[in-house]
């Protein structure tokens, strides 16, 4: 994984960094000069609670990032939420990090651990020990009927995200995610972890 921060509002946003984490394969017998791929990437935001209303600061990163904001109630997370002991282990939560993309390239989507891998590698580098949280979307997107309704059909809940150790966060349906301080994400991530053993064949036009 190779990151790079975007610094998108960094001059007036003091609690919040986007960022793309981006999958870089190296390559290993190809023929002549041949270069790194990037086969996919993984946009996300990281928040540092109790710093500014964060309902404000998510409106500024477009509207996959607002829908967050029901998540939390002014700086924190929203009650019920924080030190929820099935939730967060009862640890005071200061950093979530907000899945917002993770893409594959066309040519690999069929790899059905790569996704799942990068965006728990995210969760490594990015979140603390035990006071961290990872959240993200459960659907790709909602119809304005589900939204009404509250309902949404079992088959579109996105596949990838138990994988990284995630599960519906509670009350929130639309929202997975999973605290620190369990070893869930510990142990999912050390699971897609032989996915660095694998070699992927992709084709590049180097003309």
């Amino acid at each position: 994984m190779h990151y790079e921060s975007q610094d998108t509002w960094s001059a007036t946003v003091t609690s919040c960094l986007d960022w793309r984490g981006e999958i870089h394969l190296s390559p290993l017998d190809a023929r002549g000069n041949a270069p790194n791929v990037i086969a996919g990437y993984v946009d996300f935001l990281v928040l540092r609670l109790g710093e500014q209303p964060v309902a404000d600061v998510l409106h500024l990163y477009g509207p996959v990032a607002a829908a967050f904001a029901e998540l939390f109630d002014d700086a924190w997370l929203a009650d019920g939420l924080d030190e929820d002991d099935e939730f967060t282990g009862g640890m005071p939560i200061g950093t979530v990090l907000l899945i917002l993309h993770a893409e594959l390239d066309a040519a690999l989507q069929h790899h059905d651990r790569l996704r799942p891998w990068a965006v728990a590698e995210v969760a490594y580098a990015m979140l603390p020990t035990t006071t961290g949280v990872v959240a993200m979307h459960t659907l790709p997107a909602i119809s304005p009927k589900e939204r009404h309704r509250g309902l949404f059909a079992a088959d579109r809940v996105d596949p990838h995200w138990p994988q990284v150790g995630c599960t519906c966060i509670p009350g929130r349906p639309r929202f997975a995610g999973r605290a620190t301080a369990y070893r869930y994400l510990e142990d999912a991530r050390a699971a897609l972890s032989v996915i660095r053993q694998e070699t992927f064949r992709v084709s590049v036009d180097l003309d």
